[in-house]
């Protein structure tokens, strides 16, 4: 449509479809970037680390060091490690 616009003439149809193209680019520039910065957020929320029994003692460690075995302690509302397998202990 550029291009025909441009041929034929019509200057002020031209030069409409080109600020729509960069009002569009624009557009598509900024909800990437919200994009982007919400996936961000989203990881950083992720449970990297875990509070584990080991030594008889609870410490805390990179999630990515639990190996099977380890007793995690959890509280409500916390995020876990996604490959946790659950068993209930009441103390």
């Amino acid at each position: 449509m550029i291009e025909a616009a441009a041929i034929i003439g019509h200057w002020d149809d031209f030069f409409i479809i080109i600020v729509l193209l960069l009002f569009n680019a624009c557009i598509e520039f900024w909800q990437s970037r919200k994009a982007s910065n919400a996936l961000a957020a989203w990881k950083k929320g992720l449970a990297p680390t875990a509070t584990v029994l080991r030594d008889g003692k609870f410490e805390t460690i990179d999630a990515s060091k639990l190996v099977p075995g380890d007793i995690v302690k959890i509280r409500l509302g916390q995020i876990v490690p996604a490959d946790l397998r659950l068993g209930l202990r009441f103390n």
